[in-house]
């Protein structure tokens, strides 16, 4: 190995030469193996392309061409004509960025080319990260937009004055506007609202230059957009009032996010304390649906159960809705979960024969709701979600709830509402589970009545031999109590008048 491949060894960055005529690489650095994540003696014989992505072989083969024909002097950056980036492939799949700088030499009179890649990786990310942050950035203004604007008091349709916030929040070019003009962006509603906040302003005020003397919100239309702006009035002078203009609208928003969420906690927190203190399956389904409505704000819900007749009905056990016209609607509804029938496919039908969570975000425009639209539509229906319920590892029926609002459902209602129903799940498997053992101890109560009031000595014993019941008359025959002979081995009964093999036969007659 000689001193300028020593070097190219050592080089910190990936290095490939290859023949300019064939395109095939006759050598590759170590760089070059941990770029690709192949031996050199695999990268070695490949043509220049089968170093990029297989989809794009032939654009860099065509780049390749014109790396061979340049005359510069000097090592040249690959630039395409259509400004793509480049990429070379992993032997992972992995697709790595790169920045390539290539020149033709040649040697023994036939012409090569060496290639400089850069993993630019780090790179690319780095420009993610500041383009994310500029994009926060101008998010943050935007949010925090505010303007200026002045007028005349004194006249009738005065000239606002606007500063360039301004201007961009009413999407306005020039720097003035007449108020009349400005008076079409308002909402009708507001329209003589905005002309009494703009200038009835009395004496008193006029005198009051440190504090704003009005402030009021208002809606406008900017392109066919509604915008909720803030406006505060300064008086600058005697004849100039000063308006300083704020876009609220994304503090709205967010506002009435914050409201979400904490009407989600809310319904959250009020089931929790349902499934808590429920002592019936049917006051809990109830109370469940009662929630949803009255907390949750939503139209209507109820809860179905799984029926394994032979039409596969979905029987609704329990509903909850504020408007009592939509009993109708449930009194109507006649639900299956079977994959042949109309009445199957909505979304508590899926979701009981499924197991998963299905949305009809617009029943006006849904085909499936076409049996039932037109009713629906009467009340108000206008989005609805079914929510598998299961008891243990299987499906028993859903929960549906209907909202007053198309495209009801995001992602965070979804996932709400996807707690409540596995935690309904628990609260039922709980209180069956509850009903069960108390007739199990019921069950066992009359048992142990009826066995106490017998004349029959009744002794109950372990397969490994322990007493675990004896009636009141085994006491009287036995002389035992109860509480002495519980846990002991029967054998403490032997009289000592029979042979071993007596006991033991009598015991294998038991076993079995």
């Amino acid at each position: 190995m000689n001193f300028f491949e020593v070097i190219l060894e050592e080089f910190p960055e990936a290095v490939f030469i290859a023949e300019v005529d064939t395109g095939i690489i006759i050598y590759a650095n170590r760089s070059a193996e941990k770029l690709l994540g192949l031996p050199k003696e695999k990268i070695i014989g490949l043509h220049q392309s089968e170093l990029h992505p297989s989809k794009n072989s032939e654009f860099y083969k065509e780049v390749f061409q014109e790396d061979t024909q340049a005359t510069t002097n000097y090592p040249k950056k690959r630039k395409t004509q259509k400004k793509a980036d480049l990429y070379v492939q992993h032997r992972s799949g992995k697709i790595i960025p790169i920045e390539i700088y290539s020149q033709v030499f040649q040697y023994n009179n036939k012409n090569y080319i060496i290639g400089l890649f850069l993993d630019i990786s780090k790179t690319k990310k780095l420009e993610k990260k500041i383009y994310a942050l500029n994009k926060i950035l101008i998010e943050s203004e935007e949010i925090s937009n505010q303007g200026s604007f002045q007028y005349n008091i004194k006249q009738k349709n005065p000239f606002l004055f606007l500063s360039e916030g301004a201007k961009k929040i009413l999407n306005i070019s020039s720097n003035m506007i007449r108020f009349n003009k400005l008076l079409d962006l308002f909402i009708e509603e507001q329209k003589e609202t905005f002309r009494k906040f703009i200038f009835d302003i009395n004496s008193t005020n006029i005198l009051n230059k440190k504090q704003p003397i009005k402030q009021e919100e208002f809606f406008i239309s900017v392109d066919g957009a509604v915008k909720i702006i803030r406006i505060q009035l300064y008086v600058l002078n005697q004849e100039f009032i000063l308006g300083i203009i704020k876009d609220i609208t994304n503090q709205k928003e967010q506002l009435e996010l914050i409201q979400i969420k904490n009407r989600h906690l809310k319904m959250l927190s009020e089931c929790h304390k349902v499934l808590i203190y429920a002592q019936q399956e049917d006051a809990l389904l109830k109370q469940i649906c009662k929630v949803i409505v009255e907390t949750g704000g939503y139209k209507m819900a109820w809860i179905g159960y799984k029926k394994y007749n032979k039409e596969k009905d979905i029987e609704i056990v329990s509903y909850y809705t504020k408007n009592k016209e939509c009993e109708e609607y449930i009194k109507n509804l006649k639900l299956n979960w079977r994959d042949d029938n109309p009445y199957g496919m909505g979304p508590a039908g899926i979701a009981v024969r499924e197991g998963k969570i299905d949305i009809e975000q617009n029943i006006f425009y849904s085909e499936r709701f076409k049996p039932v639209r037109e009713l629906a539509m009467r009340f108000g229906l206008q989005s609805v979600i079914g929510i598998p319920i299961y008891f243990i590892d299987r499906v028993i029926g859903c929960l549906v709830v209907y909202s007053p609002y198309p495209e009801a459902f995001d992602k965070e209602e979804i996932e709400v509402l996807k707690e409540l129903s596995i935690n309904l799940g628990f609260g039922i498997n709980l209180l069956r589970e509850r009903r069960t053992k108390i007739k199990l101890l019921e069950q066992n109560i009359l048992l142990t009545k009826a066995l106490d009031n017998t004349n029959v000595g009744v002794v109950v014993v372990s397969n490994q031999g322990k007493v675990m019941y004896v009636n009141r008359k085994f006491e009287e025959i036995s002389g035992y109590y109860m509480d002495e002979i519980i846990g002991q081995n029967i054998n403490i009964l032997k009289s000592g008048l029979h042979e071993d093999e007596f006991y033991k036969d009598i015991w294998e007659t038991l076993l079995k």
